[in-house]
């Protein structure tokens, strides 16, 4: 079910708590996902929230729980590295193929050094599934990845699209680099997809260089210390800014282990997209460009009734250049 428009949204929710809501407001809209032993908590209310802007506390005006469509693209990687797990990318990809319904719309987009979109943003599915599926069969693996910059690639290509169901980027990948300097950071990737209102899904297939080219902070530190330059080209940080999350196929080192079966970990995640808690309250001030972050929690009363609950949002965003304030 394709989502409402944000001005029905918000004329509902005046209707229903009178606030003073002029045009001159701007809005934050935040989904987040509740998640308890049994997967997604269902029924949450304005109350159950508690959602603070750059560390002060907001009132939200509105909350909606509604089964969404979902505007996906496929990222694969076909580096090098991941001709020896073609098998597994096949696998995971069918795992998401299956959970895609009428009213989506599907993407495909696959990277190594560069990035290219192989299918176009389209709601066909029985069009789209095959094309999957050879694409996946026949595909070349070759040259070192650009995770990041393929990451950044796709959330510019949603931006240019008339936005639909609830935005994601579902990326299956090895999320190792090649020891070369990356165009971009992860800061930049973060705020590029918060501008296109995306988060990012990842599916990472350890492959044969991890163990040699996976890192850890400090490593990283010393790395940007001694040459001065970034090569920390791994997308954990992004999805969990922008309210995704990363399945890990195996172990990784030098501390990730491997998500529990994975693929229905996968499925999961993708599920959970469509049943988001899609939270607004009015911005506050601020200066055009400056980032806000943004923590979003259960209520005291709601953690009390869901001791073991997570929530899983995007962290913030940037006011736009073009700020109405």
């Amino acid at each position: 079910m394709s989502r409402l428009p944000l001005p029905f949204l918000l004329a509902a929710s005046a209707l229903a708590q009178a606030p003073n809501f002029t045009t001159r407001v701007s809005v934050v809209e935040v989904d987040a996902q509740v998640i308890g032993e049994n997967g997604t908590i269902e029924g949450l209310q304005l109350h159950d929230f508690a959602v603070r802007d750059n560390r002060l506390p907001v009132t939200l005006r509105y909350c909606s729980q509604d089964e969404t469509s979902l505007d996906i693209i496929f990222v694969f990687e076909l580096s090098r590295f991941m001709a020896p797990q073609q098998t597994q990318i096949r696998t995971a990809a069918e795992v998401a193929m299956s959970e895609l319904k009428e009213g989506d719309r599907v993407a495909v987009m696959s990277f190594n050094k560069t990035s290219w979109i192989e299918l176009p943003l389209r709601a066909d599915l029985k069009t789209v599934k095959p094309k999957i599926r050879s694409g996946l069969l026949d595909a070349a693996f070759e040259k070192g990845p650009a995770i990041l910059a393929a990451a950044d690639a796709s959330a510019k290509y949603l931006m240019a699209q008339a936005e639909g169901g609830h935005r994601v980027i579902l990326m299956f990948t090895g999320d190792v680099g090649d020891l070369q300097p990356v165009d971009v950071d992860s800061a930049t990737v973060t705020k590029d997809l918060w501008d296109a209102n995306a988060a990012l899904l990842a599916m990472v297939i350890p492959n044969a260089a991890a163990p040699l080219l996976r890192f850890d902070s400090l490593d990283i530190a010393n790395l940007k210390k001694l040459l001065g330059l970034s090569f920390d080209d791994f997308i954990e940080d992004v999805a969990r800014q922008t309210g995704g999350e990363v399945v890990f196929a195996a172990n990784m080192r030098p501390r990730i282990r491997a998500t529990p079966n994975a693929n229905t970990a996968l499925r999961q995640a993708i599920q959970r997209m469509r049943r988001q808690y899609r939270l607004y309250y009015d911005r506050p001030a601020g200066k055009p460009g400056q980032h806000h972050r943004v923590d979003i929690e259960l209520s005291p009363t709601a953690q009390s009734a869901h001791p073991n609950a997570r929530t899983i949002a995007r962290k913030g965003y940037v006011i736009p250049k073009t700020d109405p304030h």
